[in-house]
Order: C-alpha cells, then structure tokens, then sequence
C-alpha cells in the first residue's frame, strides 16, 4: 500500500463511500462558514482537488489530507469519515457497513 493511504483501493474507489466522505467535507466546510479557497489553502492542496473531494470525484483516502483538511476545518479528523462505520484492520481502515440511522 502506498505511503500515506489509509483505505484499501477498492473502498477507495467505494462510489458510495467516496461520495459520502465527499458530501460530509462540503458540510462540514460549510457549517464552518469557510471558502473553499480558504480551505484548500489551509490544507495545502489545490481549490479543485478540494471541489473533486467534495464531489466525490476523488476519494479522501490519505492520512496526510485527511489530517490537513480537518486542522483547516478545526475539527477531529474522526469526523470526515463519520459516514462510514469504519474499524482498524492493521495497517488500513475498512468500510464494514453503513453508519446506522441517528435517532
């Protein structure tokens, strides 16, 4: 596995994954009140891999970005990925179901 992945390929290329993690950034970003310019550079990444996140076009599946975008976002970098129920599987993170209903 590549240096810095945290997800194994094919949860990273998960759709449904990738679009949850997606819509969950975009969210978060904006209940935060912060561009996406603002963002991305905190984060040190382009405005459009920060819009191809957010849409889902790219899979959030690197520890660096994940760590990056939540100190931009101040928040834990937990809840980029709260989506999904995840566990630790040794080295990787491994989509295990969808998150249940909030009641």
């Amino acid at each position: 596995m590549p240096r810095g992945q945290v997800a194994p390929p094919a949860v990273a290329r998960d759709p449904d994954a990738v679009c949850a993690i997606g819509r969950r950034l975009r969210s978060v970003r904006y209940a935060r009140g912060k561009s996406l310019r603002v963002v991305a550079g905190l984060a040190g990444m382009s405005t459009n891999t920060l819009w191809r996140l957010e849409r889902g076009e790219r899979a959030l599946d690197r520890l660096t970005e994940i760590v990056a975008l939540a100190q931009a976002l101040e928040i834990a970098p937990a809840v980029l990925l709260k989506p999904l129920w995840i566990e630790l599987a040794g080295d990787h993170l491994e989509r295990i179901g969808p998150a249940p209903a909030q009641r």
